[in-house]
């Protein structure tokens, strides 16, 4: 098996001024298996900014799939626009509103005038 070609180098600064060297290679596996151990070893622990990101983002769309998935299941039909404003609702504190309100209302039309006042 033919060993992956290094893609980059990349030279940067610990805020201590040690000189870091970070690899990236065409196999995205190994470069993560080797930042891994880099933080293992430096006893990281923090979550990189990146990581933060990701959360996030895992975050906003299961909390949109899960508002979407409590209406179909309520009420069966859900007006396209309803799911195009919650899939369009970034805001984690509104989709957790969002979320109770799809549990407790006694109609899609409640949530759609609810839906309308939050996200406006």
């Amino acid at each position: 098996m033919q060993q992956p070609q290094k893609k980059t180098v990349i030279r940067t600064e610990a805020p201590e001024k040690m000189p870091i060297i970070i690899e990236a290679i065409y196999d995205g596996a190994d470069f993560r298996r080797t930042v891994y151990a880099y933080e293992e070893e430096k006893k990281m622990p923090y979550i990189s900014s990146i990581e933060r990101v990701g959360i996030e983002k895992g975050v906003q769309l299961r909390s949109r799939e899960a508002v979407i998935e409590i209406l179909e299941t309520r009420f069966e039909t859900v007006p396209h626009s309803v799911i195009s404003a919650v899939e369009k609702t970034d805001d984690t504190s509104v989709l957790k509103t969002l979320f109770h309100e799809a549990i407790t209302v006694k109609s899609i039309n409640e949530f759609i005038k609810i839906l309308n006042t939050i996200t406006v």
